[in-house]
């Protein structure tokens, strides 16, 4: 049973707990997910505005019998920023099998391209890129997306979009179709456990956590080399964040600031002095009293 997440070409969440991936022909349960970490960055004090939006998130994929499969860990996510978070695919050694991040293909960072069009007149346009370990492009997920850039969503609120995963060389290993993952049966190995994982953080994208809970700051030992498994991606975040608050120049104005940034800054200049006006009210009080 522990191999039959891996061996199933048929995947879907199960509407009524997004925590267990069922088989579509059966219904079975193949797999859960199982919360072993949730994780921030320091908040530092209260002069400093939090930039976490959420922590880093570890869940361990387990077969029914409780067997860990592989770790799931998505990296913690910055207030403001507009791009879902990177997350890794990790062996229970700790190797990690591959990432997944929606930065390369994000219209921040010169994507938005589209490949071409189906049969029915959808674009065909890269959403997010796999890397190996050494940061090295496996393949995109491709959307259909519809012509007027509309984003059909499932009675659950998850992405109703096609979505193909494509090798850099081209080939098609698998599809989800109205929330269902398809997977070619030849695909094996590594690959069947990336598409699964990378299957999961597409659907999950913004929808984490589920469930509520405490962020430690203390980093746990999940798996050998946990600690430093999003380090790159956490340092590229912080500088795209440093660009993203910056003003922008445009014809119609000299400044302006992308979606939230004002928003945050006031919200930021609120929490610096709320306590300064209380501590005035507090001694204009006390002065009039005195006197």
């Amino acid at each position: 049973m522990a191999a039959g997440l891996f061996e199933s070409t048929s995947l879907r969440l199960n509407p009524a707990n997004l925590y267990e991936v069922q088989d579509v022909g059966t219904g079975a349960t193949l797999a859960r997910l199982v919360e072993v970490a949730r994780v921030r960055s320091p908040r530092g004090h209260w002069i400093t505005p939090d930039r976490v939006r959420t922590p880093r998130l570890t869940f361990a994929v387990t077969a029914p019998d409780g067997t860990a499969l592989m770790y799931y860990d998505r990296a913690e996510h910055q207030t403001l920023n507009p791009i879902a978070p990177q997350t890794a695919f990790v062996g229970t050694d700790g190797r990690v099998l591959a990432r997944l991040e929606c930065d390369s293909h994000s219209t921040f960072h010169g994507g938005g391209r589209v490949l071409g069009t189906t049969d029915q007149g959808w674009f065909l346009a890269p959403g997010a890129r796999l890397h190996d370990p050494e940061a090295r492009p496996l393949g995109d997920l491709v959307f259909e997306q519809p012509p007027n850039m509309d984003r059909p969503i499932l009675p659950d609120g998850r992405d109703a979009r096609t979505l193909r995963w494509m090798t850099m060389d081209g080939v098609q290993l698998a599809e989800r179709r109205n929330g269902d993952l398809h997977i070619d049966g030849r695909v094996t190995g590594a690959w069947r456990a990336i598409i699964i994982g990378s299957y999961l953080a597409m659907a999950f994208e913004f929808h984490l956590p589920i469930n509520e809970g405490e962020a430690t700051e203390t980093v746990p030992n999940v798996y050998p080399g946990y600690t430093d498994v999003h380090t790159d991606y956490n340092e590229f975040q912080r500088d795209f964040m440093i660009q993203y608050r910056r003003p922008m120049r445009t014809r119609a104005a000299p400044v302006v600031f992308r979606a939230g940034v004002q928003r945050d800054q006031l919200e930021h200049l609120f929490k610096l002095f709320w306590p300064v006006g209380v501590a005035l009210v507090i001694v204009l009080a006390l002065f009039r009293w005195v006197i």
